[in-house]
């Protein structure tokens, strides 16, 4: 019994060591860890675009393919904060694509530089007016101006309180709808979109917000005219196998509508 006895806890003696040792090790490998770990950069949701003077902003490409195509005009090319091109984009490009050498781009035609307006980084070009050879839609009842490239196909109104419709066939199915709702409160929009953005339109008060239906995204701009209200609102339809993700859907329509927003203003 006493030589049993004395096995027995030298057996209990050796799992006892074991498990310090694993538990120890544990610790040790855990510790080194969380010692070595980078600092995670963080990046402002919205501040990808923000800057203070021209000096701020570059032109960067935002594609999703290896090398960046020589059309400087491209909508994959737009102008971000210099912070948010050097901290987000180049080390996620070249971690990506470091082992891809690409092919140096002929001068381009038309150079394109980045301004600073009203806190936000914009593409401009240096002579041509971006929006000379584009249609113009004109409302003397209700004192606005928009205008749209001349690619796009104007559409048949279906409703009484319909403006204007337009389409395009591009990388993916493109709309875009103007009608008015009479005697209607923008306020009522936020007892049913939860993440409507109030904007400013030329002392009018605004909403702006987004919505995901199927393989289509949608942008939709209110502004409020007297007791009326003027309803913009763009679509893109395209799946999977036009774009990768629902956020890349998105950013080709964001860059879409802004081309033609940037154009409305009210008549003096």
């Amino acid at each position: 019994m006493l030589i049993k006895q004395g096995k027995t806890n030298i057996k209990y003696l050796l799992i006892v060591i074991m498990l310090a040792a694993v538990v120890g090790g544990g610790v040790w490998w855990f510790s080194t860890q969380k010692e070595t770990q980078l600092p995670e950069i963080k990046t402002p949701e919205s501040g990808e675009k923000n800057c203070k003077k021209d000096l701020d902003c570059v032109l960067a490409y935002l594609g999703t393919t290896e090398c960046a195509p020589c059309d400087f005009s491209k909508d994959d090319f737009q102008c971000v904060s210099k912070e948010y091109y050097e901290k987000k984009l180049l080390p996620e490009r070249e971690k990506k694509y470091k082992d891809v050498v690409c092919a140096e781009c002929p001068p381009f035609e038309k150079e394109f530089k980045c301004a600073c307006k009203e806190n936000k980084c914009l593409k401009v070009g240096d002579t041509k007016d971006e929006t000379a050879d584009r249609k113009t839609y004109r409302n003397e009842e209700y004192g606005f101006e928009i205008k749209y490239p001349i690619d796009f196909i104007e559409q048949k109104i279906e409703s009484d309180n319909g403006l204007l419709s337009i389409a395009k066939e591009d990388r993916g199915s493109l709309y875009m709808t103007m009608r008015i709702r009479k005697n209607y409160d923008i306020n009522n929009i936020l007892s049913s979109v939860e993440k409507a953005k109030e904007i400013n339109i030329g002392d009018h008060l605004g909403y702006e917000y987004f919505y995901v239906e199927g393989a289509g995204t949608s942008r939709v701009r209110l502004i409020q005219l007297e007791q009326d209200t003027l309803t913009i609102e763009f679509d893109c339809i395209g799946d999977g196998q036009v774009f990768e993700t629902a956020n890349d859907r998105k950013v080709y329509l964001q860059t879409f509508s802004n081309q033609i927003l940037s154009t409305f203003k009210f008549l003096d």
